[in-house]
């Protein structure tokens, strides 16, 4: 396949190169990939310099539709655990996210703690009410 994927996590970066001619298929399973692997919303550089784009007009919208996700858009994500509400105001608390699923980096979220941040890869914002947030709810992921 003409194209070379090179993906950082900790960045949530995908770096792609194509060698030879791509195709609008080919692009399409690339775009697949991304959606299996939980990372159409990291940003994307792609280099075609050493390469062909052997698409029309229609394929290379409909491709460039599927890659453009916004890396500053939240992403879906499931909390792993439990996550307890503050009742008169929202808060931030600094996840891990993997495979889909959102897990805080500590058990300690104060915003002197900086240690929480270490293996964060974006922040659950938590509304303010009574309660929990159950394990298992979906939320939003706001990308660091």
């Amino acid at each position: 396949m003409p194209v070379h994927l090179d993906i950082s996590r900790l960045d949530r970066l995908v770096m792609v190169v194509v060698i030879g001619e791509a195709t609008g298929s080919d692009f399409l399973d690339l775009a697949r990939q991304f959606t299996e692997a939980d990372m159409i919303h990291y940003r994307k550089i792609i280099n075609i310099t050493a390469g062909v784009l052997a698409m029309d007009d229609a394929e290379l919208a409909s491709v460039t539709a599927l890659l453009r996700a916004d890396p500053g858009a939240p992403a879906p994500a499931r909390l792993a655990v439990a996550i307890a509400r503050e009742p008169h105001r929202a808060h931030a608390v600094r996840v891990h996210v993997r495979d889909g699923e959102a897990t805080p980096t500590g058990p300690s979220q104060g915003s002197h703690v900086l240690s929480s941040l270490l293996d964060a890869d974006g922040l659950v914002i938590v509304p303010a009410g009574p309660g929990e947030l159950p394990a298992g709810a979906e939320v939003e992921v706001l990308g660091l």
